[in-house]
């Protein structure tokens, strides 16, 4: 869905963020966008503090065409009112 979100726009330079849900079917049949912003947003707040590891130094990294080991906390996690991101207890 993102993919196609961007082919469907002029070229881009920098980073993307694309706000989508994703649908209950597999198959991405009932998945959507809901807008696409010329930066970072704030799903990478919650990548950033589910990484172990270095998020933005893998991201520049990968753009450079290297190779970057990147896991990810399964645990979950939350927003609250101000933007911030903690751990589900």
């Amino acid at each position: 869905m993102g993919d196609r979100s961007l082919a469907a726009l002029p070229e881009t330079v920098g980073y993307v963020g694309i706000d989508l849900v994703l649908g209950r079917d597999p198959n991405g049949s009932e998945d959507f966008v809901i807008e696409v912003n010329p930066r970072l947003t704030t799903s990478y707040v919650g990548l950033r503090a589910a990484a172990q590891g270095n998020l933005a130094d893998a991201m520049v990294r990968i753009s450079a065409g290297e190779s970057s080991e990147l896991s990810f906390s399964e645990r979950p996690l939350e927003f609250d009112i101000d933007g911030n991101v903690s751990y589900l207890r």
